[in-house]
């Protein structure tokens, strides 16, 4: 078996994920790479019920804490992102548009080309919120997708070598089109003796500006399909001690 293949078997295999045509997930996503959030979470309720999921509204000592509703397409990157602290309005995620609107559907925000306008940000001001939507989707949904993206027509897979005699699993080294991948369509996949995917190297465009490390952990499978519960992305280069740029934990996927 080669390892494209086993990569797919262990996260519950092609055939399987084709039967899936959706996803909902509850989540949380926080780290230094992320300003505190813009609105206090609305009164008197300590929860509020947002697509059948229960999200806290109160303070858990977190600052830069979000959990979110996300309800997502399995076939094609696209993702729409509901929090609790503005119940009004949710997020729309695709690679070349990202939107806000309100529960009526109606159209308040719109971002074209997000990947060009993170280009043209400067270093020190802190991300949009419409520019968050761009990256939590992009985040959620590859860390969601991706091993089933390998066999993809599009997508350029080799297998590399682990020069470190110390690990015995292997490396692909993926090439995804911006259309699937805009923030990191390059990188380098570390792969478990059991086919699961525990590490991915790549670069953030325009996020951040050296090599980072995303270690997947805690797989758990969702019918039938696993999914890394936990991601946590570092400098490639920092000790596991240091503050991480982004923390982000599924409590739940749910897919139809």
């Amino acid at each position: 078996m080669n390892l494209v293949s086993h990569v797919l078997k262990a996260h519950g295999g092609r055939t399987h994920w084709r039967t899936k045509k959706a996803f909902s997930a509850h989540i949380s996503i926080s780290g230094s790479l992320l300003p505190p959030p813009d609105r206090p979470p609305p009164g008197g309720a300590h929860y509020v019920a947002v697509g059948g999921y229960h999200l806290p509204t109160a303070s858990r000592g977190r600052p830069t804490l979000r959990e979110l509703v996300i309800e997502g397409d399995t076939r094609i990157p696209q993702l729409k992102i509901f929090g609790s602290t503005d119940v009004t309005r949710f997020g729309v995620y695709t690679p070349n548009r990202v939107e806000f609107r309100t529960t009526s559907n109606q159209l308040l925000e719109a971002l074209d080309d997000p990947i060009e306008a993170l280009a043209a940000r400067p270093r020190d001001r802190p991300l949009r919120v419409i520019e968050r939507i761009f990256l939590f989707g992009g985040i959620v949904w590859s860390s969601i997708a991706t091993p089933f993206l390998l066999d993809a027509p599009d997508v350029s897979v080799t297998e590399k070598p682990v020069r470190d005699d110390s690990k015995t699993g292997r490396q692909l080294t993926v090439e995804f089109p911006e259309t699937i991948e805009p923030l990191a369509p390059r990188r380098v996949l570390h792969v478990a003796e059991d086919g699961l995917i525990e590490r991915h190297e790549y670069e953030l465009r325009y996020l951040y500006p050296s090599l980072l490390a995303d270690t997947a952990s805690a797989h758990i499978a969702f019918d039938g399909i696993v999914v890394p519960t936990l991601r946590r992305v570092r400098p490639l280069k920092a000790d596991d001690h240091s503050p991480a740029l982004l923390d982000i934990e599924i409590f739940d996927i749910r897919f139809s």
